[in-house]
C-alpha cells in the first residue's frame, strides 16, 4: 500500500478515494451489495479495505498532525482526512448492511481493539521522539545535543509496522 501510517491514522494510496468513490456510485448502492454477495474478488477486496480501514484512529492522526507548525495547512489536511474517513466509514457500512465497521466480524474487532491498547502508547512515544528530533536538527541549539533519539524512533517505527501487520 502507498503511504504508510506516518501522521497515526490509515491514509494509504488505495484507501484515499474509497470513501468518496462508494459515495459517487451511492445510486448504485443496489447493484454494489449484489456485487459484494457473488464476486468473491469484490467480497475479498471490500473485507480488506474495511479491516484496514478499522485500525485507523483519527485521535491520534489529530495527535500527529499538530506536528505540522503551518496551522492553515494542518486544517487543511485534517479536514480533507476527517472528512473521507466520514465518507469512507458511511458508505462501507451502507455497502455491508451494518451499523459500525466488523460488526459482521466480532473476533477480529475485538483482535483489533486488543491490540490497540499496545500501539496508541507507541504512537503517542513516536510523536514525542519526532518533536525531540526535530529540536536535535535546530541549529545553535546547544540544550538539545545531548539528546539521542534516532534508536528510538526507528525503534517505535518497527514497533508500529510489526503491530500493524499487513496495513504497516
Amino acid at each position: 500500500m502507498g503511504v504508510w501510517l506516518v501522521i497515526g491514522t490509515l491514509y494509504p494510496t488505495c484507501l484515499v478515494c474509497v470513501g468518496s468513490a462508494l459515495h459517487s456510485v451511492k445510486a448504485d448502492e443496489a447493484l454494489m451489495k449484489e456485487m459484494n454477495k457473488h464476486w468473491p474478488f469484490f467480497s475479498v477486496f471490500i473485507s480488506n479495505i474495511e479491516m484496514a480501514f478499522t485500525k485507523a484512529n483519527m485521535n491520534i492522526a489529530e495527535a500527529y498532525s499538530q506536528l505540522c507548525d503551518d496551522e492553515p495547512l494542518r486544517e487543511k489536511i485534517m479536514t480533507s482526512v476527517t472528512d473521507e474517513y466520514t465518507l469512507t466509514n458511511s458508505g462501507l457500512n451502507s455497502l455491508l448492511e451494518q451499523d459500525s465497521l466488523l460488526s459482521n466480524q466480532q473476533n477480529l474487532a475485538s483482535s483489533l481493539q486488543w491490540r490497540d491498547a499496545y500501539l496508541d502508547p507507541i504512537n503517542y512515544i513516536q510523536i514525542e521522539l519526532l518533536k525531540r528530533a526535530r529540536q536535535q536538527d535546530t541549529p545553535n541549539d546547544a540544550a538539545h545535543d545531548d539528546l539521542n533519539v534516532e534508536d528510538p524512533l526507528i525503534r517505535s517505527i518497527n514497533a508500529l509496522a510489526a503491530g500493524l501487520r499487513n496495513t504497516g
